[in-house]
């Protein structure tokens, strides 16, 4: 399909309003941005060299090891290793210092209003700080879609897949036995609790079916557990399925085809947002429940190997299914600091392509954005090392996520720019959580 022109930003008459892709001059806003990207250039070179010495030892390691390796405090929030950052500031820290400047008056009383949900985040990325839960209360969330495992880098660091994925859902059923402001998703119905009751809604989600080994009865296992999201592959080909950044676009394995029925059988919401293109759009046409995205972009909007094509966007839209708008910087723009006007951008055209109904929205908060400069390089060559990131899809060693709302603690930024750029309150809703809701109440009931 060819990509969308897409006009100068206007309201049209009963829509909603669309991002430029031209050139602007520059304004007062983009100054601002710029001063902040010259900032952190000069941050990033001058701790680059930091952990040179260290960085050779962490390709084969795994996240917890890796962690270690370059320094827990920063995890912790706050050892602020990268030279030139302020004492105790993290990188993201730092990149929220930059003021975003409200364009509404009534956001905050907006966001309150609606239910909140981001399609996809990492706590097992984050290296299970609970902190960053704590943010998305700041943030106003009412629910989160928490990867436990993506499975790849279990791989690299060769530990059995299943063996870590239990780490990961043992800690999380700890945490909710000792938190009583965490709430566990069983049902749709547990995110209008949490809603109402002011409790943070876990909804636990895997992003590599590699998981499940050779043995389909670990998906009913799983589910038990409490996992409702199931992605087919992670960038590389598993026993299922192509990933997205696989140099030749496969179709799904005869199991994978099986992994579908089961998982459709299951109620668990079946995931393409890392999967192949004839993957992906296979597994649309097998599966009798809405497939997602969970987190993605346009391909044709913003060009990257990680981004979706329209033709497997629309299908999704088709199923019955959404996309997640994702926020991780280079699937927004070209460049590692994106702004708010970048990301809301990318929404626009998911609008304008399938509709209001079929967008959400989903963070994708990794480990970036509690690291100095150093680290994040550091984390940025394990992964690329690894092979499970590529270097066209995944360029930049040194970023931080879109201006005013670099963290879960100021998601409410993002209801901000959404009610600017001409959305309506009940459009809003859908985009935040009334699209995730349809999807998981047709899924998981």
């Amino acid at each position: 399909m060819a990509p969308i022109n897409v006009p100068q930003p206007r309201c049209w008459p009963g829509k909603i309003g669309i991002a430029t892709t031209e050139k602007q001059q520059p304004t007062e806003r983009n100054r601002e941005m710029m001063t902040q990207e010259d900032f952190f250039d000069k941050q990033a070179q001058k701790a680059g060299t930091r952990n040179q010495q260290s960085s050779t030892n962490e390709t084969n390691v795994g996240r917890r090891e890796f962690v270690k390796t370059v320094g827990a405090g920063a995890i912790a929030l706050g050892s602020g290793l990268g030279a030139g950052l302020g004492a105790n500031r993290t990188f993201a820290q730092e990149a929220s210092s930059s003021t975003y400047k409200p364009v509404t008056s009534n956001y905050m009383q907006v966001h309150k209003d609606l239910v909140i949900i981001d399609g996809t985040t990492n706590l097992r990325g984050l290296d299970k700080d609970v902190k960053y839960l704590d943010w998305y209360k700041e943030g106003r969330a009412t629910a989160v879609v928490m990867t436990i495992s993506a499975a790849n880098m279990v791989a690299a660091s060769n530990v059995r897949h299943k063996d870590d994925t239990l780490d990961g859902l043992g800690f999380i059923h700890r945490l909710l036995q000792t938190r009583d402001d965490l709430l566990l998703v069983r049902s749709t119905s547990d995110i209008e609790k949490a809603k109402y009751s002011g409790k943070l809604a876990l909804f636990l989600q895997f992003q590599n079916a590699a998981v499940v080994e050779n043995n389909l009865d670990l998906v009913n296992m799983y589910k038990a557990l409490g996992i409702h999201v199931m992605g087919m592959a992670y960038n590389q080909r598993n026993q299922f399925a192509n990933g997205v950044t696989e140099p030749v676009d496969g179709g799904l394995s005869v199991f994978g085809v099986k992994l579908i029925e089961r998982l459709n059988e299951a109620k668990i919401i079946v995931d393409v947002a890392h999967t192949g293109t004839k993957s992906g759009l296979e597994t649309v046409w097998r599966s009798k429940s809405p497939v997602v995205l969970s987190h993605s972009n346009s391909r044709n909007y913003r060009p990257s190997p990680r981004n979706a094509p329209d033709e497997l966007i629309t299908a999704v839209a088709k199923s019955g299914g959404l996309v997640g708008a994702i926020m991780y910087p280079p699937f927004v723009a070209a460049k590692p600091f994106p702004t708010m006007d970048d990301y809301v951008g990318n929404i626009d055209y998911l609008v304008q392509l399938v509709g209001i109904d079929h967008v959400g929205i989903s963070s994708d908060y990794t480990y970036q954005i509690s690291m100095t400069p150093a680290e994040q390089k550091a984390g940025w060559k394990m992964y690329i090392d690894s092979g499970v990131w590529t270097k066209e899809a995944y360029p930049y060693d040194v970023l931080a996520y879109p201006q005013g709302i670099e963290t879960p603690r100021t998601l409410f930024n993002l209801t901000d720019a959404l009610l600017g750029r001409g959305y309506k309150k009940e459009d809003i809703a859908k985009l935040w959580g009334g699209n995730w809701l349809r999807v998981m109440k047709a899924v998981i009931g």
